[in-house]
């Protein structure tokens, strides 16, 4: 019997096309909280972050929202704490971190109501930096969950609760190569992904398995893996458990150190220095000119408190934070024009808003506006985008780890 700890990440970005999310619901969240109604013996950790829970209720979609809530009083559902935008907080200044942690935690226990008492948190990206443990640590969350790439150094035991060093944090460490198995078109049945646990990751029952992947997987962007996790779960070769059952579990503790990193982390961008390259790479001139925006139109924003639509350009603001933009402008191997130059118009939108800002202010924000979209467009037309794909790709290792241990 495998002892597993299913972890899900629920996201939609702010402010997103209705279409967009009407599909998602109807593919993957309703028959993801239908799996879990007709499975009682299913447990599992997610985190629905508060940009989506804020849609949710916008849009009417108050059977998600019951369904989990009830799935969290009948035991089968534990919900966790992150950021309510999907920001890399490892990117922010410490108060817009806090900030949009407090924003994520208002949203949903308005919503969910006192099932809401987060004490893991999904750090978004699996982006761990030593800065988000001491804001998490300061808002007394219990645990994180990370990739092990982030592991510095092996893990001390299989059955051991691993302890952040320093930090009243507990760490869940996820087993990449079996949550990206989900993404394997081979893997249709439970008897395959078995033989894929043993075959290639030499998985033993007595190791816990914890599994950390997006929700929207499950039904929408893989319909298949619907029945493939009910399979799993009529297999009765499985102890579902949450991750803080798991931690409560354990009988021993041992210390570990974390590096930097993400849940996409190459062991050659760690060695390079470039932790989060899909938003932050210091090769990528979009990337840096992106943050130059940012934090100009923030500059501008808190210069004007006392401006009467000071609170919607702050509200703005912090859904311009988040991460997919840069994602989008990575080429690595993600890269879309249209997306990313329909981000900067917005980014650079924020700041007009305000009824007290100056033409000069604006003026440079229109000039970097003005650049960043060509500059996107030459990437676009010039093939240089494609370019930095294929460079990536023919260069992308494919890691599976395990206890620390990278498989081959």
């Amino acid at each position: 019997m495998i002892q597993w700890t299913p972890i899900f990440h629920i996201y939609q970005p702010p402010q997103w096309d209705r279409t967009i999310i009407d599909r998602v619901v109807r593919e993957g969240y309703r028959k993801f909280c239908a799996i879990i109604r007709r499975n009682p013996e299913f447990k599992c950790t997610v985190n629905v972050t508060g940009s989506l829970t804020e849609q949710l209720v916008q849009y009417g979609y108050q059977d998600v929202i019951d369904e989990l809530r009830a799935a969290v009083r009948r035991g089968q559902v534990e919900l966790i704490g992150s950021a309510k935008y999907h920001p890399v907080l490892a990117l922010l200044p410490d108060d817009e971190i806090v900030r949009q942690i407090e924003l994520n935690d208002n949203i949903n226990r308005s919503v969910f109501g006192e099932e809401y008492h987060p004490n893991g948190f999904w750090i978004p990206e699996l982006c761990y930096s030593r800065r988000v443990i001491h804001v998490l640590e300061q808002r007394e969350y219990k645990w994180i969950i990370v990739d092990p790439i982030s592991v510095d150094h092996e893990l001390p035991s299989i059955r051991e609760r691993l302890q952040l060093h320093n930090s009243s944090l507990s760490v869940l460490v996820r087993n990449r190569a079996a949550s990206d198995a989900f993404f394997i078109p081979t893997i249709k049945t439970a008897q395959d992904f078995f033989a894929y646990l043993h075959t290639h990751m030499h998985h033993e029952s007595k190791v816990p398995l914890i599994t950390a992947m997006d929700g929207e997987n499950i039904g929408h962007h893989r319909p298949e893996s619907v029945q493939l996790f009910t399979d799993l779960i009529h297999s009765k070769k499985c102890q579902f458990m949450t991750g803080s059952e798991l931690l409560r579990s354990y009988r021993k503790t041992a210390v570990i150190r974390l590096r930097e990193s993400s849940w996409a982390s190459q062991m050659s961008e760690i060695h390079n220095h470039i932790p989060y390259v899909l938003w932050n790479d210091s090769t990528n001139s979009i990337h840096h000119h992106l943050w130059k925006l940012l934090h100009d139109v923030r500059a501008i924003i808190l210069r004007h408190k006392h401006d009467a639509k000071f609170t919607t350009a702050r509200t703005v603001l912090d859904e311009r934070l988040m991460s997919d933009q840069f994602w989008w402008a990575s080429a690595k191997p993600w890269w879309d024009a249209h997306i990313v130059c329909s981000m900067i118009r917005k980014t650079a939108e924020v700041p007009r808003i305000l009824q007290t800002v100056s033409a000069e202010e604006l003026m440079r924000i229109q000039q970097q506006e003005d650049f960043l979209i060509r500059h996107v467009l030459e990437w676009e037309s010039s093939g240089r985008a494609n370019r930095i794909r294929s460079e990536y790709l023919k260069n992308y290792v494919t890691y599976g780890f395990m206890a620390g241990k990278k498989i081959q």
